[in-house]
């Protein structure tokens, strides 16, 4: 969602700037363990909100998702016991990629740090 400030303190409206479709598949046979594999489905910024960081801050949202349930038995997650392996897109086009290997290189950058 983004935030629009109409100037007043006591309101604030939001907007839908996009979204993401995500798809948890079962991996019984994954060595060393099994666990769970978060699938990127469908992931639309609305244009209006193009280039403001907000596709960026949906995949850094997936993978704060995907870091949180490691070790936990998160009640989100069909089978709560497993925990998520691997976040994986499905047929990502140019423009993803692109912002993945961006994404991808920034928490390398802070990993780092």
């Amino acid at each position: 969602y983004h935030g629009d400030d109409d100037g007043s303190r006591s309101s604030s409206r939001l907007s839908l700037a996009g979204y993401m479709t995500l798809l948890h598949v079962h991996s019984p046979f994954r060595k060393p363990f099994p666990g769970i594999i978060v699938r990127v489905c469908q992931a639309m910024i609305l244009p209006p909100y193009h280039r403001g960081g907000h596709g960026s801050m949906m995949l850094h949202s997936l993978h704060a998702y995907a870091q949180s349930t490691c070790g936990a038995n998160s009640t989100a997650l069909p089978m709560s016991t497993l925990e998520i392996l691997e976040v994986n897109v499905e047929d990502p086009a140019p423009a993803f990629v692109a912002l993945r290997d961006s994404v991808d290189y920034q928490r390398f950058v802070a990993l780092c740090s």
